[in-house]
């Protein structure tokens, strides 16, 4: 189907289409959630994220973000992504953990309408993005209960949030993103609902990784570093989402 760069360029019309077509390739597999709607705005030709965003004004990415998401198949959730907009950097987040130093007023103005309009169209979860906007927080958004809460209470989001792929942090290199069971930690700490951490079954043939991430989990929960009331209101969000699928 066309991409972003070629939607963004043409109708609404053109886009609902595109849309509509990939959220029933996504029913045909037998899967219920699509992750494609990109809601970043990019910066230009020089930034990662480019060909995937829809326009480099924000407004136009906000119109066709609205139109892609409307775009429903009963039984398919839509996901925004990356929160809270990879377009505000250059690099490429599964190398780096890039930065930025935005003003918040500044930054909800451009890059954070997209997102509202996307909550606002009705898009079940958010992905987090792994970059840092220090202006906000010393964290990586995806580790960021600052950038959750912006999420949840200045955009008014009460449905699932779920990371990147946690993954992209240990690439790279920086030291405090080497633990796999260590970040998972940080990113339940901060909010997130759903983790994300794609294992290489080439390195880890035997899926000791998640083996590990589950120990870090349940004791952090046992230990109190996260609350088991947390953890019943992301269970309740994601639960209330399979049921709204199932029923659809």
């Amino acid at each position: 189907y066309p991409g972003a760069r070629e939607l963004g360029a043409g109708s609404l019309d053109a886009t609902a289409e595109a849309f509509l077509a990939r959220q029933e390739l996504v029913a045909s597999t037998g899967s219920n959630v699509n992750f494609g709607v990109v809601a970043d705005v990019s910066q230009g030709s020089g930034a990662y994220i480019h060909n995937r965003a829809f326009s480099t004004d924000s407004a136009v990415v906000g119109e066709h973000v609205r139109a892609a998401v409307a775009a429903r198949v009963p039984g398919v959730a839509q996901t925004v992504k990356h929160f809270p907009g990879h377009g505000m950097v250059f690099a490429d987040t599964h190398k780096v953990v890039p930065s930025v130093a935005m003003p918040y007023d500044q930054w909800r103005a451009t890059h954070g309408e997209p997102f509202a309009i996307g909550i606002e169209a009705g898009a079940e979860l958010v992905m987090m993005a792994h970059i840092r906007v220090t202006t906000v927080s010393k964290d990586p958004a995806s580790l960021s209960d600052d950038w959750i809460g912006i999420l949840r209470n200045d955009l008014g989001f009460d449905g699932v949030i779920i990371t990147d792929d946690l993954r992209m942090l240990k690439r790279s290199g920086e030291e405090a993103y080497q633990d796999p069971a260590t970040v998972m930690v940080q990113a339940l700490v901060a909010g997130n609902d759903l983790l994300m951490w794609a294992v290489d079954p080439v390195s880890d043939p035997d899926y000791g990784t998640y083996d590990r991430i589950l120990d870090a989990l349940v004791a952090a929960v046992e230990s109190g570093v996260v609350s088991e009331e947390q953890v019943d209101a992301s269970l309740e969000r994601v639960l209330r989402l399979r049921i709204s699928l199932a029923a659809d």
